[in-house]
């Protein structure tokens, strides 16, 4: 059952792929609507594949591994190094993958690593958020930078110039604001 649903899903999104004429404007430019839909038709594709990996992980330690080498090696600079660790380490996923992906792989390492510092993992968590909705760098990292990409005729490059600065100044804002509403020890 589950796999005719899967396949026929496939099926409509190689049908969208391969758009008639009709799909374009009067400019050349794609339909972005249509290109809406085979991003949003995509999306639960790869959330069902990354859904288990995090359930996985956590459930045969995998991310209580990946907590242990996070805490040897950040584990002496303190909970705000580790909270600035798992925001870059959910910022680099998310530019290449879903943000929603991103972030159903890093909270059980975010969780596992809250329990370990012995700190409570809100804080860890809203880095996770935040780092998962932060995304520039890529045109494939968010639909809307997708869209944006061939609407506008933007290079990848300009993606890479602009955005890497804006995680920055995210990135630089969260470990610095997160902290301060969310503290490690309420």
């Amino acid at each position: 059952m589950a796999d005719d649903n899967i396949l026929k899903l496939i099926a409509n999104v190689q049908a969208e792929l391969k758009a008639p004429k009709s799909q374009y404007n009067s400019f050349g430019r794609y339909n972005y609507r249509s290109a809406e839909d085979i991003l949003e038709a995509v999306k639960p594709l790869l959330l069902a594949g990354i859904i288990p990996l995090g359930i996985a992980l956590q459930k045969t330690g995998g991310a209580a591994m990946v907590a242990e080498q996070l805490l040897d090696v950040l584990g002496p600079y303190g909970p705000l190094a580790t909270l600035a660790a798992i925001y870059l380490m959910t910022s680099a996923l998310t530019e290449v993958m879903s943000n929603n992906a991103s972030a159903v792989l890093v909270v059980p390492i975010a969780l596992a690593t809250a329990q370990s510092m012995g700190v409570d993992p809100k804080p860890l968590l809203i880095a996770v958020a935040f780092a998962a909705s932060t995304s520039f760098a890529t045109p494939i990292s968010y639909q809307t930078n997708t869209m944006v990409y061939t609407a506008g005729g933007y290079r990848f490059s300009d993606f890479v110039r602009v955005g890497m600065p804006l995680n920055v100044i995210f990135w630089i804002a969260a470990i610095t604001l997160i902290p301060r509403f969310f503290p490690f020890h309420p």
